[in-house]
């Protein structure tokens, strides 16, 4: 998949910004010390990733695999720390 072949629908551009929002705000509330609203923002925000929804996951270009995975990580590692911390 090549990046004219990568449409956007109107669902597609709400989702991306309210994804966007929600990584936002979880950024800020780590910063501001409510690290437990930032991980549960975090973890929500994969819920209304901004890329296609209909491709697979080996028809994916790599810099999302690898913007999914780092996402994944950071809320897990998040979810880890709330817990044995």
């Amino acid at each position: 998949m090549t990046m004219t072949e990568i449409k956007l629908s109107s669902s597609g551009i709400i989702s991306g910004f309210i994804y966007a929002i929600l990584v936002v705000t979880a950024v800020y509330l780590f910063f501001s010390k409510e690290s437990e609203m930032s991980v549960c923002l975090l973890a929500i925000a994969l819920g209304l990733s901004p890329f296609e929804h209909s491709s697979n996951w080996s028809e994916r270009p790599t810099w999302q695999k690898v913007w999914l995975f780092v996402h994944l990580s950071l809320a897990l590692a998040g979810l880890a720390f709330l817990l044995f911390a």
